[in-house]
């Protein structure tokens, strides 16, 4: 299993637009100038499949701020990390029974002499609540298409247990 890509919108230096990463399958670092998002980059994906709680939890300062805007007021705001997974080993060899397994039902197969792949969505929202830190919802979700726009119907909750497979370290 490899991420493949990561679209990313309102996290931190990401603004309202999602921007796309793809990573090379043999990507051993990320680089880039100073302040260029390098860092909000890792700390996405560490949302996603960071082992505890604790680094997975969507913080209000998580949230983008646009530089011209006033970073006191009190809108709503959402973010989304949306993740490709890679699953290579289905075209490299015998994939472990443990990871066939739990993603069969989610893998999509939609493009010629590629790896079949998952998607993987995290979204969150921010709402002045009237308290100092507002309330912050969080899901992370499978996605079963690979289109852009995602209805209802092809999302579905994503388990602790399923999230497990993918872990950063």
């Amino acid at each position: 299993m490899r991420i493949e890509s990561i679209a990313i919108s309102g996290f931190r230096c990401f603004g309202p637009e999602p921007l796309r990463v793809d990573l090379a399958g043999d990507l051993t670092a990320v680089v880039g100038s100073n302040a260029s998002g390098k860092t909000a980059l890792l700390q996405a994906i560490v949302k996603c499949f960071g082992v505890t709680r604790a680094e997975r939890a969507i913080e209000p300062s998580d949230f983008h701020i646009a530089s011209d805007e006033d970073p006191t007021e009190r809108k709503d705001r959402d973010l989304s990390i949306d993740v490709i997974v890679a699953l290579p080993e289905f075209t490299t060899g015998t994939p472990p029974a443990a990871t066939v397994a739990q993603v069969f039902r989610h893998m999509r197969i939609e493009r010629p002499g590629a790896a079949p792949v998952c998607r993987i969505r995290l979204e969150a929202q921010w709402e002045d609540d009237g308290t100092a830190d507002g309330e912050i919802t969080q899901e992370l979700f499978w996605v079963d298409t690979l289109d852009e726009a995602v209805d209802d119907d092809k999302r579905s909750t994503l388990s602790a247990a399923d999230r497990a497979l993918i872990q950063l370290y």
